[in-house]
């Protein structure tokens, strides 16, 4: 993705990384986590409506995401 987009990974993104990245769950765990608090920040401001995810049809990360916000219903009834 970062080949693709041409942008450049921060630093301190890449030194997280480095000793995790052969370990698939600790990447997505710690992706989890960055995207949750991307989520808080942009909600807390009050300068966005709303959050929309482009899951690509691996939704299990997204879910977790919304779990952690507090925005998804098991049961939605």
């Amino acid at each position: 993705m970062v080949k693709l987009s041409k942008l450049e990974v921060p630093e301190e993104i890449k030194q997280v990384i480095e000793p995790i990245k052969d370990n698939d769950a600790a990447i997505r765990n710690y992706g989890i986590q960055q995207a949750v608090e991307m989520c808080k920040v942009l909600l807390a401001s009050g300068e966005v409506p709303g959050l929309h995810f482009y899951t690509l049809n691996r939704e299990v990360a997204t879910i977790e995401v919304l779990r952690q916000l507090g925005l998804w219903a098991e049961d939605p009834r």
